[in-house]
């Protein structure tokens, strides 16, 4: 058995369907500011945690402007992940660009003949293994063949010659070498002047992608690829990516240098639980959606999507900062527990809550479940841990039932055979009439026993 997630289908924008976290308003935001902001040269960002959705929202975004803002945005996705196995990103983007360039008919002569003349400085390591595949490659196809053989002999002449030769060339050449880079500009800026059509480059997974590459890419969208009509957008986790500078510059003020390429930040809208009224409905936040949505689909796990297992581990993942990826694994988790006939028929509220709480622990924080079985620790310290507060078991029953189930947990054989004997409140609710010992916690992790989940 499987579990269904969401496989959005990212070709119809933001329809109803698949902006299931409500989530245009953002795009909205976000072509206005493509349209009308005065920056000549655009670079804003988008920044949120792994597994929040941003790769999603952004190819939902490319469709979005393809199917009703094609008259005014072009757009091309690039995940810089898959791509910086290439030494040089200037290949990479100028390839992706000029493919756009050839998909939608314009006449790209002239921009060819100025690639011709700046390609051999601005991309001239990335081009000496093959000039003639690699120059198609860079032009993707836009430069017939023709051009590329009678231009053969210049390119030859450029960079076969011995490295010192070529290093020699470059410092004798500077001013040459601006002037490509001013040339290669203005072919850019062509692209603007005749489609009338404003330029959308996605850079996705920056933050994955090797460092150098990362930076490199950075620092050639500045010095590059800043034109009029051209806007790029970075998708990232802002606090992985500034890791990778300090990796690369040492002890710098990572905030500030990434201010100087990036003009405006975005996150993904969300609704948490401080954004709601003080009391709290099941269902509205972003997590409750989720979550509420992964059970529906996978109704075979015998999970209700109003009960306690839903509440409590929605509530968990809220609190603990979780991403909607972890989310998913959290329900994900729950193929591996034995018995799912077990599971679809049981109507005990502690076991769901110890489901809840076992599944939760597994995928974020393993360590605190080992301390658990182990019984270190107490179930008030448990529930700092959980970031679990007295106002929070005030407001939610289940948080309540959470501490029930730690508490009885926690208790030893001669505690707990005297409260049986007193009748006492706490343990007639966990074990029923029967008092048979409840191993909720225990039996549900031993089922977990040989999985990892990275």
């Amino acid at each position: 058995m499987n579990i269904t997630i969401d496989t959005q289908c990212f070709d119809t924008g933001f329809s109803i369907e698949a902006d299931i976290f409500k989530r245009k308003p953002l795009f909205e935001q976000m072509k206005r500011l493509i349209l009308n902001a005065p920056d000549s040269n655009l670079v804003f960002a988008l920044d949120d945690i792994w597994g929040s959705g941003k790769t999603s929202f952004v190819k939902m975004m490319q469709s979005e402007f393809k199917i009703n803002h094609s008259d005014e945005i072009d757009v091309i996705y690039f995940d810089s992940f898959e791509n910086d196995y290439q030494s040089d990103p200037f290949i990479s983007i100028s390839s992706a660009l000029y493919a756009l360039l050839k998909s939608k008919g314009v006449c790209a002569e002239n921009i060819a003949s100025k690639i011709l003349q700046t390609a051999t400085r601005i991309g001239a390591r990335a081009l000496s293994g093959s000039a003639k595949i690699a120059l198609s490659t860079l032009t993707a196809g836009v430069v017939n063949g023709n051009v590329i053989d009678k231009s053969a002999e210049v390119i030859s002449n450029t960079i076969s010659g011995e490295i010192e030769s070529f290093v020699e060339d470059k410092i004798k050449s500077m001013e040459q070498e601006k002037k490509a880079i001013i040339d290669f500009k203005d072919s850019l800026e062509q692209i603007y002047a005749n489609t009338g059509r404003k330029t959308l480059i996605i850079i996705d997974e920056l933050d994955r992608a090797r460092p150098d590459y990362s930076l490199e890419l950075l620092e050639k969208i500045k010095h590059l690829f800043s034109v009029k009509g051209l806007v790029f957008l970075l998708v990232m986790n802002r606090e992985q990516f500034e890791k990778g500078i300090a990796y690369r510059y040492g002890d710098i003020n990572t905030n500030l240098y990434l201010n100087k390429f990036i003009h405006y930040w975005f996150t993904l809208p969300k609704v948490s639980m401080h954004d709601l009224p003080h009391e709290r409905k099941y269902g509205r936040t972003t997590i409750d959606e989720y979550i509420n949505r992964l059970i529906k689909k996978n109704s075979s796990l015998g999970i209700s999507y109003n009960g306690a297992f839903a509440i409590l581990i929605s509530l968990l993942i809220e609190i603990n900062s979780c991403s909607l990826r972890e989310a998913e694994r959290c329900i994900s988790t729950l193929l591996v527990v034995d018995n799912h006939t077990r599971i679809a028929n049981n109507n005990d509220t502690y076991h769901m809550i110890s489901l809840a709480l076992v599944c939760f622990l597994k995928v974020v924080n393993p360590s605190l479940l080992k301390q658990i079985l182990k019984k270190e620790s107490n179930p008030d310290n448990l529930m700092e841990a959980l970031n679990l507060n007295q106002n929070d078991m005030l407001n939610n029953n289940n948080i309540k039932l959470l501490k029930d189930i730690l508490t009885y947990y926690y208790l030893s054989y001669e505690e707990l055979d005297k409260l049986r004997k007193e009748n006492n409140d706490l343990v007639n609710r966990i074990e029923g009439e029967y008092r048979f010992e409840a191993n909720y916690i225990q039996d549900i992790s031993k089922s977990l026993n040989n999985l990892t989940i990275q």
